[in-house]
């Protein structure tokens, strides 16, 4: 029982955002994730990255990569027409901006892995080879490649 409750313990201290962060928490083992924190829909950084990931939808999907913007004073949604696109507010905004150390005038583009953990961070728009690099580098992202690979004949 003991171990248990420490096991307990240490998954809580190591995934803060399980408890408060509903999108982000549902993306943990799912789901890779780029969080970006904007002051503003018009912040030319936001902008620029958003166009960037228009270019590797597919790819995007092929990294199981969720892109989720966190604009200062918006409202979340899921946009239908992209399921790879989502964007938070309110509590799980302020949760994730404490976490991360993000003030809400601050652009900055994190990489989240599947373990939730940080990845990448960046306080400019980030190429998708950037992305992709820091992606498989991951030794999940490996082990995923892997799984794909035909296996060969001997």
């Amino acid at each position: 029982m003991y171990r248990l409750t420490l096991l307990f313990l240490l998954l809580m201290t190591t995934f803060p955002l399980a408890a408060q962060d509903h999108l982000l928490a549902q993306a943990v083992g799912k789901q890779r994730v780029l969080i970006v924190f904007s002051p503003a829909e018009e912040d030319p950084h936001l902008k620029a990255q958003r166009n960037e990931l228009r270019h590797h939808t597919r790819d995007c999907k092929d990294y199981d990569l969720l892109l989720v913007t966190a604009l200062h004073h918006a409202s979340p949604s899921r946009h239908p027409a992209d399921p790879l696109t989502a964007s938070i507010s309110g509590d799980e905004q302020a949760s994730a901006r404490e976490r991360f150390h993000i003030l809400p005038e601050d652009f900055t583009v994190l990489l989240l892995g599947k373990d939730g953990g940080e990845k990448l961070r960046s306080n400019d728009a980030l190429a998708f080879s950037t992305i992709a690099a820091a992606i498989d580098a991951m030794p999940m992202r490996q082990q995923e490649v892997e799984h794909r690979r035909p296996h060969a004949r001997r």
